[in-house]
């Protein structure tokens, strides 16, 4: 697999290359992270894993893989679901959407509030990292930045992450109401209710220091 130039603990944030989900790298998966902004200030984190199977040339060694997959969805050990209550979720569940080969899993996890949440997720990648909400007029803001300050501390990073570390590229966050207005870091759609992960394979080497910042502007009140 490819390495970008940009220290792990921020690839944690902003991954440059498809990370696959397990140790073994023989699952293959269209994987969509999407995480819902609420009015009340609390987030839906959902992680839909479409068409999972195994890549591995002999049949029995990829019924063994996919079926180590989908058993560990059905018993607690799920990847996603174990990442999600690292991060302190408040609820957690796996719905298996296509039981057969190849098999589709949604886990779903509820959080009180995205600064808290944003700030841990980041902090657990091993980055230094500061995330706000602030309310002002009508409108919220949120602001996450994050830096790979080893000069100051050294973090430690928790691998429990790893599994939604590995598709965070391509996460969707989306307002149950209201509009978006400013974006930083993001793509919004036309209809500014969707803002995208703004990432490029393109994206300079980032040495001791560096730093990212995303931020999010929004109306609290639907119009």
């Amino acid at each position: 697999m490819r390495q970008s130039g940009i220290p792990r603990c921020l690839r944690t944030l902003l991954p440059l290359t498809v990370v696959a989900l397990f140790a073994s790298g023989c699952l293959i998966q269209d994987t969509t992270q999407t995480i819902y902004l609420e009015p009340s200030g609390s987030v839906t984190w959902s992680v839909l894993q479409k068409d999972v199977r195994s890549d591995e040339k002999r049949l029995d060694d990829r019924l063994r893989e996919e079926g180590r997959f989908i058993t560990d969805a059905t018993a607690e050990r799920h990847p996603i679901k174990l990442a999600f209550l690292r991060l302190n979720a408040t609820d957690v569940r796996t719905v298996i959407v296509r039981a057969a080969r190849p098999y589709t899993v949604l886990t779903e996890a509820r959080f009180p509030q995205l600064d808290t949440l944003m700030e841990r997720f980041a902090s657990a990648g091993g980055a230094q990292a500061t995330s706000v909400v602030d309310h002002h007029d009508g409108l919220v803001t949120w602001t996450l930045t994050a830096s790979d300050d080893k000069g100051s501390s050294m973090r430690d990073e928790d691998k429990t992450i790893d599994a939604l570390a590995g598709s965070f590229d391509r996460c969707r966050f989306v307002l149950s109401a209201g509009r978006f207005v400013n974006a930083d870091g993001f793509e919004l759609s036309d209809d500014k209710r969707v803002a995208a992960l703004r990432v490029s394979n393109d994206t300079p080497a980032a040495g001791p220091g560096a730093t990212l910042r995303f931020s999010l502007t929004w109306t609290e009140m639907e119009k």
